[in-house]
């Protein structure tokens, strides 16, 4: 089953200030003004009004096993380390592999990527899709209907 994007929300659209999953709560924390009575409680309200541009963007996050070294990296680390050891001025194609090793190699990162995908899942993302949207009556109203008793 595949994942369903995530929509963010802005009242900006710059980087780092996609803070809000949902309109809703972008209207209840700014809509308004605590000082004139107009925000959906104490400490709320940023002057947002109906007909105020805002931007929503669809989430992106990284796979996490692309964080991990890749086979030719593994090779690398190998060679450093062996290069590093005791018997390093030796060291020169090491190590050598080919066909059956390269394949096996890769096949022994799988359960690797599995579990950095299990446990390893970003709290950061970037977006694409950005969009304006435009702050309407009636998403002011869903948000008093949330909020009122």
């Amino acid at each position: 089953m595949e994942k369903q994007a995530k929509q963010r929300w802005s009242l900006n659209g710059e980087s780092g200030s996609w803070d809000y999953t949902a309109l809703t709560d972008l209207i209840r924390d700014n809509y308004g003004s605590a000082e004139d009575g107009t925000s959906f409680g104490p400490g709320l309200g940023n002057g947002l009004a109906v007909g105020d541009k805002i931007y929503r963007a669809t989430e992106c996050k990284d796979d996490p096993a692309g964080f991990l070294p890749d086979a030719n990296q593994i090779t690398e680390i190998m060679w450093d380390n062996a290069a590093s050891s005791d018997a390093g001025e030796w060291v020169e194609d090491y190590p050598l592999l080919r066909g059956e090793a390269s394949r096996d190699l890769e096949t022994a990162l799988e359960p690797l990527k599995a579990w950095a995908r299990k446990f390893c899942q970003p709290d950061f993302f970037t977006v694409k899709d950005v969009a304006q949207y435009t702050v309407t009556a009636e998403d002011v109203r869903n948000v008093s209907r949330q909020v009122t008793p």
